[in-house]
């Protein structure tokens, strides 16, 4: 590793926490929609995004360790957080949505929100198709900007698809399009491809010459993140590679995740449309 950005990366290591990665701007290529977003929790590599590395922002920084003098003990992080929100964004929001935001307690979208409420907001904004068309000049050059809510029912069902999105892209929840693996065979990756759907099978990724992941969907197949198909990538990282029983199941997930992510970015502009459209639900 030759730069482990220890500034930041040792944030997503001192506990429990999340970070949006982004891409740098200008990473729009030719006439491709702007899709350098993407939910992590654990550090990740600066290369995450084709043409150029990404940036990291944690939700959460944990603060220094001190010793009984209050002086910075040498070297690590205590338990003890505060949210990397700007405190103006969050007055702001909080105005907005006629919520208390509470920065490190439980918040029910009734009387408060949390962090991470606020995290999957912005996931979901970031996802949304008609943001991507809407700004995409701006997201050839600059970092996307995050508009606020013109209503708490807009934030609250945002920050549910959000907090969806974010399950699905962590692994953490299974989609329920999974595609089916039972020819046997030795499970190693040698030369990954794509079978079309036919009228009588249907999309296939084939792993070798005998074995395939079945239900795969052409949309599935070509999603991409950050200029990648992670459907494709994922294999084409482990050629030579024997699967396990473990990453076969973690491939299926990846796919369920994949084909899942469509539908649920084609019901954030629903929401959107059905609070108000844009500016994001703000009607004046």
């Amino acid at each position: 590793m030759s730069y482990p950005r220890p500034q930041v990366m040792r944030h997503m290591m001192a506990g429990p926490n999340l970070g949006l990665s982004v891409g740098r701007a200008g990473q729009v290529i030719g006439s491709e929609m702007w899709d350098v977003v993407l939910a992590v929790d654990s550090p990740t590599n600066l290369n995450l995004f084709r043409r150029g590395g990404n940036c990291l922002l944690p939700l959460q920084l944990y603060q220094e360790e001190k010793d009984e003098t209050g002086t910075t003990a040498a070297p690590g992080l205590s338990g003890a957080r505060t949210p990397n929100l700007a405190p103006e964004f969050t007055e702001k929001l909080a105005s907005a949505i006629d919520l208390r935001f509470a920065p490190d307690g439980p918040g029910n979208l009734k009387t408060a929100f949390r962090p991470e409420d606020v995290f999957h907001y912005i996931y979901a904004v970031l996802h949304s198709p008609e943001y991507r068309r809407r700004y995409a000049e701006f997201l050839k050059s600059d970092f996307p900007r995050v508009p606020l809510p013109g209503s708490r029912a807009l934030f609250t069902d945002l920050a549910a698809l959000g907090a969806r999105l974010a399950a699905l892209h962590l692994v953490e929840a299974d989609g329920a399009d999974a595609p089916d693996f039972n020819v046997a065979g030795d499970n190693r990756v040698d030369r990954v491809r794509y079978a079309e759907p036919s009228s009588d099978t249907p999309g296939r990724v084939w792993i070798n010459n005998s074995q395939h992941f079945e239900g795969v969907s052409p949309e599935t197949w070509k999603f991409t993140i950050g200029g990648y198909q992670p459907a494709e990538r994922w294999l084409k990282d482990r050629k030579g590679r024997t699967l396990s029983f473990d990453d076969i199941a973690w491939y299926q997930r990846i796919c369920a995740a994949l084909a899942e992510t469509p539908s649920l970015m084609q019901r954030i502009d629903e929401v959107i449309v059905r609070h108000g459209g844009w500016p994001l639900g703000d009607e004046s």
